[in-house]
């Protein structure tokens, strides 16, 4: 597979940022869920375990139903990589972090992982730094430091630090590596693939370690975790994999920074956490970045709109740069 055909497809990038901001309110919202799963005394390991064993079970049924065409060898070991070490490992680490630290500091470090993206992809020269994506980059990255509040960083965690920089890192070279599945592969089969890996790492590294999951929660415990699991990971990575087919992995790393502002919200509505001027301020500069990295692009492609009826020899390769 050459270089040129891991680049994103360049049509329909309004879809591709709409899917990816789907992607992002579902997981903002999945911290609802994680917080009362928590309350019950589920531990992380348990709600990582349930959580994907009941996305597992939700996507090979829908690809029970539709019995869509498999990818080739070479996609399903991606995306086995990508369940058993990028995603196992991200949840993993974050959680951990959350365990140790406060979760607005975990969520600050965390959501270094879009400047990290955006580097990579300037190094390697599948993208070029734009004026464009390098002011939604600031803009979101000032939104995080606004939005989390500098001034409630707690220093006193070097373990929950590690963890959740690692997590970054991870997230990162997640993002990275699935930008390269192929859109011909299906998007209910590669999910599915995806956290069946997910599972089976998590559930293989709890039995080697003998680490109790509390899997014997209350039914008030396992109705959080099916929501967790249905909105904040079959629907968050069915949306957020189509968006990152057709936009590549730094504008969607840049745009999922709104993860944190739907969370903050959502948090603040349910559990009568207040926002902060700051937090307020920070969520609208992330926002901004969202509206600076897609209005000038949405110009550029009405003012390049063609005087004449393409024909298909007209139409561009799917993958072309």
């Amino acid at each position: 597979m050459s270089l040129s055909t891991l680049r994103p497809h360049t049509g329909n990038t309004s879809a591709g940022a709409l899917l990816v901001l789907g992607s992002a309110t579902c997981f903002g919202l999945s911290v609802v869920a994680a917080k009362a799963v928590f309350a019950t005394g589920t531990t992380v390991q348990g709600m990582l375990v349930g959580r994907f064993a009941v996305a597992a079970l939700v996507l090979w049924a829908v690809v029970a139903a539709r019995r869509p065409a498999w990818p080739d060898q070479r996609t399903l070991l991606t995306c086995v990589g990508l369940g058993a070490v990028g995603y196992a490992a991200q949840s993993s680490l974050y959680f951990g972090a959350v365990a140790s630290m406060s979760a607005g500091t975990a969520a600050l470090l965390l959501y270094t992982y879009p400047a990290l993206v955006t580097l990579a992809g300037f190094l390697t020269r599948r993208e070029s730094p734009t004026r464009r994506t390098l002011t939604a980059l600031a803009c979101s990255a000032l939104g995080m430091v606004l939005l989390l509040g500098l001034g409630g960083v707690d220093t006193g965690s070097p373990t929950g630090a590690a963890l959740a920089l690692g997590a970054a890192l991870t997230c990162s070279a997640y993002t990275i590596a699935a930008s390269t599945v192929p859109r011909s592969a299906d998007i209910f089969v590669v999910t599915a693939v995806l956290t069946t890996a997910a599972l089976a790492s998590l559930a293989a590294l709890a039995g080697a370690t003998g680490s109790p999951l509390g899997l014997g929660a209350s039914p008030l415990a396992w109705g959080w975790i099916a929501a967790f699991s249905l909105v904040g990971t079959v629907l968050a990575l069915v949306l957020h994999q189509s968006g990152l087919q057709r936009l590549g992995p730094s504008r969607t790393a840049i745009l999922s920074c709104v993860e944190p502002v739907v969370a903050a919200v959502s948090v603040a509505l349910v559990f009568g956490d207040r926002l902060t001027l700051g937090q307020a301020l920070g969520g609208a500069a992330v926002l901004g970045s969202v509206v600076s990295l897609q209005c000038r692009r949405t110009r550029r492609a009405v003012a390049h709109l063609p005087t004449r009826r393409h024909t298909e020899r007209d139409a561009p390769h799917p993958y072309a740069a």
